[in-house]
């Protein structure tokens, strides 16, 4: 599957769903409810309204929601063990969370760390929509959409360091320096302007000039 950008698996269950709600807020939107459920069968949160930026900005989904967060330690068990897990498990979860809350589901998004290829997102989605043929729409994202999100929203990989590589921790307090560098020139630049207009007694296109 290639080599991953960001150690997702490192997170553990909690952190991954802490970063997971707050990519969430990014793309769907504010007021996604409180995960819930178990770590075993996946957590759950629910959403209604319209997206703001999923699947796209030009193609946004809207509706009542409901996201299932599965957080997997792959590279003891092996990517393969868990991908056939996931495709077992998530249908006749899915239809037990959709019931839990109650309402009617349009849109159904797992997410999960695990490496799936495009063959096994494909597959889940099918499963998910024999379950549940009601669906709107529905949606599997793996370790690679959600290091695509991750490089779109920047702020939230500097929320979560610990994701990140020794050499990218470095890049990332580089560009932190050079941001506040360029922030500290700015102000400064501000202050000089008003220091010359406030005290110089030359003419302000005069005083400018030198």
């Amino acid at each position: 599957m290639g080599t991953s950008k960001y150690n997702l698996e490192q997170l553990g269950w909690f952190n991954f769903e802490q970063l997971v709600r707050t990519l969430l807020r990014q793309v769907i939107g504010n007021g996604i409810s409180t995960f819930s459920g178990s770590v075993d069968q996946g957590r759950d949160a629910t959403f209604r309204g319209e997206a703001s930026s999923f699947p796209s900005d030009a193609d946004r989904w809207k509706g009542s929601w409901i996201f299932q967060v599965k957080h997997r330690a792959y590279s003891t068990r092996g990517a393969n063990t868990v991908r056939k897990e996931l495709k077992r498990t998530l249908p006749t979860e899915m239809v037990g969370i959709i019931r839990k809350h109650g309402h009617v589901c349009d849109n159904y998004i797992a997410i999960t760390n695990c490496p799936l290829t495009a063959q096994d997102k494909d597959e889940i989605k099918q499963l998910i929509k024999l379950s549940a043929e009601d669906l709107t729409g529905s949606a599997v994202l793996g370790e690679s959409d959600l290091q695509e999100l991750l490089d779109c929203h920047p702020r939230v990989v500097s929320a979560f360091p610990q994701i990140l590589g020794l050499s990218q921790l470095r890049e990332l307090v580089e560009w932190g320096l050079h941001r506040r560098s360029i922030e500290y020139l700015l102000a400064a630049q501000s202050d000089i302007a008003t220091f010359v207009r406030k005290g110089s007694s030359l003419p302000l296109t005069l005083a400018q000039n030198y």
